[in-house]
């Protein structure tokens, strides 16, 4: 969770899709040859697995951290879903 936010407060300009990244200290930092774009593919399979640990969270066992799932949903899925259009 942290490097997901972290990484989207550093870099507001991804919209939530990943470029490919490397660590320089705490948070995943773009490479070089992806400061400005990032792989549709890659970020069409983040968007359908985060979907789908949240959406198995909530059915199997909503009772378990209900604010961590929400605050999951929209570091990752809602706001890949918010900025798709802008982004592609």
């Amino acid at each position: 969770m942290e490097s997901f936010e972290g990484f989207n407060q550093r870099f507001p300009g991804f919209g939530g899709y990943m470029p490919w990244v490397f660590i320089n200290g705490t948070y995943p930092v773009p490479t070089p040859d992806f400061k400005s774009r990032t792989p549709a593919l890659d970020n069409g399979e983040l968007f359908w697995g985060a979907l789908a640990v949240s959406q198995a969270w909530k059915q199997r066992h909503p009772e378990i951290n209900p604010g961590l799932r929400e605050r999951w949903d929209n570091v990752t899925w809602k706001l890949m879903l918010k900025n798709a259009r802008k982004i592609f």
